[in-house]
């Protein structure tokens, strides 16, 4: 299924270049890493990095766990085990519209964090599919990634899953 982009985030999108980039596939997620950045594979989670003088983002592409058929508590459990944890945001997720497609129920929100001074945005995509739960989640302190993000998230889509 393909992911629809978050209008908050891909207002600035460009297209993909002209040249073919290399589609890969961990797990069930399937995606495009944006040209320039960094990939580092491991056995639960990989992680899509880029930094310089305009900032940085991080891309975290986590291996489907188990969970329940209500996508609403799958995402409240993944936004606590996982950016909570992980950034302590400093409010509530801003949560975007449900979708469904190609058998997935897609809930996503957004929240502010601030570490050590340095301010940033969280944005957590957990996908529900017959039994399993794929997250994605993106940490940026830059607007300056939104079209790399863009890309990234047009690029996105997961297996169909089994019942």
């Amino acid at each position: 299924m393909k992911l629809q982009t978050l209008g908050i985030c891909c207002a600035l999108a460009l297209p993909l270049s002209a040249q073919a980039q290399k589609t890969e596939t961990f797990d069930v997620t399937t995606y495009t890493v944006p040209k320039g950045w960094q990939k580092k594979p491991g056995a639960s989670v990989v992680q899509l990095s880029v930094s310089g003088d305009k900032g940085s983002c991080v891309i975290l592409i986590f291996k489907s766990i188990a969970g329940t058929a209500d996508a609403k508590a799958n995402f409240a459990s993944s936004w606590e085990s996982i950016v909570v944890k992980a950034v302590k945001p400093s409010s509530p997720p801003d949560s975007q519209p449900t979708f469904m497609q190609d058998g997935w129920t897609i809930e996503s929100g957004l929240a502010r964090y601030e570490i050590d001074g340095q301010q940033g945005t969280a944005l957590l995509l957990t996908g529900t599919g017959g039994s399993k739960v794929a997250n994605v989640l993106i940490f940026t302190d830059s607007a300056a990634y939104q079209p790399q993000i863009s890309a990234f998230l047009k690029s996105l889509s997961l297996k169909k899953p089994t019942t």
